[in-house]
């Protein structure tokens, strides 16, 4: 960020490659992933797999601003003691990124379609 800010990294220039990341903040290759994870859902970067991770231009991060913050997950589970603490955990994480959860399942025929038309119309303005 620090880099970003001083204009050390120009806008569509390349980051460092994790393995560079790692070696300068001496933490593990989940930590770097994690944080450019998060640049990457702020618009900041850009990772493109196989070609490195890159400082977003404006134009794109104006993009990125217009998209849902929803996510929508079929469960089709039983029902019991698991779902309810599966459930939870996905809301919390997902909270935790202000994302919305939106989750549904059932085990008839039929149930999926259902289950996907909600969430449809939950992802749907008006």
């Amino acid at each position: 960020m620090n880099q970003m800010a001083e204009h050390r990294i120009p806008l569509g220039g390349q980051l460092p490659t994790e393995g560079d990341l790692m070696k300068r903040f001496s933490v593990s290759r989940t930590t770097v992933r994690q944080a450019l994870s998060e640049l990457s859902f702020e618009g900041l970067v850009d990772r493109q797999p196989g070609r490195g991770t890159f400082r977003t231009l404006p134009a794109e991060r104006a993009r990125h601003k217009d998209r849902t913050m929803l996510v929508g997950i079929w469960f089709c589970l039983p029902p019991g003691s698991l779902y309810g603490p599966i459930a939870d955990g996905i809301r919390e994480e997902l909270g935790q990124w202000d994302y919305h959860a939106v989750l549904e399942g059932g085990l008839e025929n039929g149930d999926e379609r259902r289950g996907v038309q909600a969430l449809i119309r939950t992802s749907t303005p008006g």
